[in-house]
């Protein structure tokens, strides 16, 4: 059996004008349960300070962009899921751990504070919902942590659960996915153990 990859590109090109420009850079990508069609989160930074997550969504014929993501400035380790009603939502790191999740008039709920407030938590993060409640697996590279954060129905965020301190090669790249149950499966990089 073969199969044939069909490509689409959600956006080409920056601001005409822009130089230094990345398109894209960090990025994520999630499936809506509603009508399985993908969404994906990316960043945008160009020499004008542009630096911004941008979301687009597929509805069955083209992407359809939003521009109104809450990054303030040099977003990176973008991650994103699709809850059961088709809201997005996104973890990521600016200085500090990041989240915001978009609610049924399109408006995207304020970042801030951060969920970490440490500058370099968030690279990477992994983000996953369970019962359409966010869950995120963090590492940061100044403290050599690796950690599982969730709200809870009440959408606060409960004390992060460590995962690994082995130092810096330890975690330093991870993903999570949330099974039936509800229990977080996590896997990551393990330099120094091999």
């Amino acid at each position: 059996m073969s199969l044939n990859w069909v490509h689409s590109s959600v956006e080409s090109s920056c601001v005409p004008e822009a130089t230094a420009c990345k398109l894209g850079e960090y990025n994520s990508i999630a499936l809506d349960p509603a009508n399985h069609y993908p969404a994906v989160a990316y960043t945008y930074f160009d020499a004008y300070s542009n630096d911004t997550i941008q979301y687009s969504a597929y509805n069955g014929s083209s992407w359809v962009n939003d521009l109104d993501v809450p990054a303030m400035s040099n977003p990176t380790f973008v991650s994103l899921g699709i809850d059961s009603a088709s809201h997005p939502h996104l973890a990521w790191n600016e200085s500090g751990l990041r989240y915001s999740q978009r609610d049924g008039t399109g408006t995207w709920s304020t970042p801030n504070p951060a969920v970490d407030s440490s500058t370099t938590a968030g690279q990477p993060v992994s983000l996953a919902l369970s019962s359409d409640i966010a869950k995120v697996v963090t590492y940061d590279p100044a403290t050599g942590v690796l950690a599982f954060l969730g709200r809870d129905r009440y959408g606060n965020w409960l004390s992060p659960v460590t995962i690994a301190t082995q130092g810096h090669d330890v975690g330093s790249c991870t993903s999570l996915a949330m099974d039936k149950f509800g229990q977080a499966n996590i896997s990551y990089f393990d330099k120094t153990n091999n």
